[in-house]
């Protein structure tokens, strides 16, 4: 892990994740479904967006 530098553009596509997945567990009670959409957010943008 240590090959991988921290940017500026991979913090976005995490922090987003993070916060759907805290979020939809919170409004709907079901940690299975935040996991993955919070898998799904991070996934999108990290693999189109931020890849490079």
């Amino acid at each position: 892990m240590r090959d991988l530098p921290l940017t500026h553009a991979a913090v976005p596509a995490p922090a987003a994740a993070l916060a759907v997945t805290v979020g939809v567990h919170l409004w709907r009670r079901n940690a299975p479904l935040g996991i993955l959409v919070g898998t799904a957010v991070h996934a999108a943008p990290a693999s189109t967006v931020f890849a490079g």
